[in-house]
């Protein structure tokens, strides 16, 4: 087998992925509503109720030997996190988006005392500050992927001066990139 850390892993398996998808996806079975696949990893949504996804998995991991699917629901938690978003679902079918970082992460990113240019540190910061803006919903989940962002960069040596001031540029609408 090919590694996913070698450089052919990812095109192969975009292709071996495709290849799958539309054996199962082209049947008469309930199908998902929504699917989304990043490389190996898929996002979907179904609305035929929690029996009917545990059977349409057993049938996913039936169509090829060698492939195993693994199953997150958002059934029990009434949230599932995908790539670096999480989505919490109410009751009614509502839904708000979170930044999400894998608790394994390393809380590693350019340290302060490197020997960066001062702009290089300033845009990784601003970076991230508006990739937590993008994936959150306005609130306490978008003021909560924020203070992520800002507790990365405060454990990487980062003043709180700077961050504040980075944060008040990146919510100003004029600063922001659509």
């Amino acid at each position: 087998g090919i590694a996913m850390g070698s450089r052919v892993a990812p095109p192969l398996a975009i292709i071996f992925m495709h290849a799958l998808e539309s054996m199962f996806l082209g049947t008469s079975r309930l199908q998902p509503s929504l699917y989304l696949r990043y490389i190996d990893d898929v996002f979907g949504v179904w609305e035929h109720g929690l029996d009917s996804l545990l059977e349409y998995f057993t049938f996913l991991n039936s169509v090829h030997p060698s492939i195993k699917f693994t199953l997150e629901h958002s059934a029990v938690t009434g949230c599932i996190s995908f790539l670096d978003t999480t989505i919490h679902i109410d009751n009614a079918g509502h839904y708000t988006t979170e930044l999400f970082v894998k608790p394994m992460a390393a809380p590693v990113i350019i340290h302060f005392r490197s020997a960066q240019p001062m702009s290089t540190k300033r845009n990784t910061l601003r970076s991230q500050l508006i990739r937590a803006m993008r994936l959150s919903s306005p609130g306490q989940t978008r003021e909560r992927s924020l203070k992520t962002i800002e507790q990365l960069f405060l454990d990487n040596g980062y003043p709180m001066h700077l961050i504040k001031k980075v944060r008040s540029e990146v919510m100003r609408p004029r600063s922001r990139v659509p």
